[in-house]
């Protein structure tokens, strides 16, 4: 396979656009129901004296607003588009800042492996003990769905920019990098608890 062929292969479109699916089709939905919930409400109910208020489209929405939201932060996880605090990075050198994004990832990366595995947790109750939704009657496995699989997907998109950063920061910087986070993350294990500005800002 040429690279050409490479470039335009089905895996690589899918790899690139994925969530994209998933958020257009989330989008389009929100916008029919809740369209939807308009037309009935101001429309429907003048002609129709015992209609009922379509409150499951309002309910329907929110969750896949939810899904969708989740979804979005794997597409700038790729992108590395994230909301940060870039004052310190660029002022680093060249290196210092490829070596910085192996801090940042690895530590992103236990922070959304530590939430999809809490999550499943959280799915694992909700089979044993199952509630449901007020309108629609849906059980709430299926909004609390998205921790396992939208942190999981988060890790998975974490672990291919960390393959591309330590091929391009080599051996010695990787470590470098990833003694960085050892160090970073060391109070959590040290101390019992930590106060959240304290952690922060030390």
């Amino acid at each position: 396979m040429n690279a050409t062929e490479a470039k335009n292969s089905p895996l690589r479109w899918l790899n690139q656009n994925f969530e994209s699916i998933f958020m257009v089709a989330g989008l389009i939905s929100i916008i029919l129901f809740i369209t939807w919930q308009v037309i009935y409400r101001y429309i429907i109910t003048q002609f129709i004296e015992r209609a009922g208020a379509a409150v499951w489209t309002e309910e329907l929405s929110r969750y896949i607003f939810i899904w969708i939201s989740y979804l979005a932060v794997s597409v700038a996880i790729r992108k590395r588009s994230s909301i940060r605090v870039d004052m310190l990075y660029d002022h680093l050198p060249p290196r210092w800042q490829r070596i910085s994004w192996i801090t940042v990832e690895t530590l992103f990366l236990c922070l959304t492996a530590t939430i999809a595995w809490f999550g499943w947790g959280q799915i694992e109750r909700l089979l044993t003990f199952p509630q449901y939704t007020t309108a629609l009657g849906m059980p709430y496995l299926v909004p609390y769905l998205i921790l396992p699989l939208g942190f999981g997907l988060m890790c998975l998109r974490l672990l291919q920019s960390l393959y591309g950063q330590v091929k391009e920061c080599g051996a010695l910087d990787t470590l470098i990098g990833l003694a960085l986070t050892a160090l970073i993350a060391s109070p959590c294990f040290i101390f019992d608890y930590i106060e959240p500005l304290t952690a922060l800002f030390g």
